[in-house]
């Protein structure tokens, strides 16, 4: 008996409405619950300090931030941003 091979995340690409390249599918699912609302967004948006450190949050709304939280390093940046 044959095994098939493993499909990984990183096999597909997702891309949204705007045409931005998303890592994850949860980015694109959060992409096109806010092209449906009608609430329009910067991907990949780069948030700086005045002390000069900065992070990239995931989507930037006229509402407020979304970042998601797919690993370590995605917590790393929420934990340093709120230092700030």
């Amino acid at each position: 008996m044959t095994s098939s091979p493993t499909i990984l995340d990183s096999d597909f690409k997702y891309i949204d409405k705007k045409g931005n390249l998303l890592r994850t599918r949860t980015e694109l699912t959060i992409a096109q619950m806010l092209s449906f609302l009608d609430e329009d967004y910067e991907y990949d948006y780069k948030l700086s300090f005045k002390n000069g450190n900065s992070v990239t949050i995931d989507f930037k709304t006229k509402k407020g931030l979304i970042e998601v939280i797919d690993n370590e390093e995605d917590i790393k940046n929420i934990i340093k941003s709120k230092r700030i």
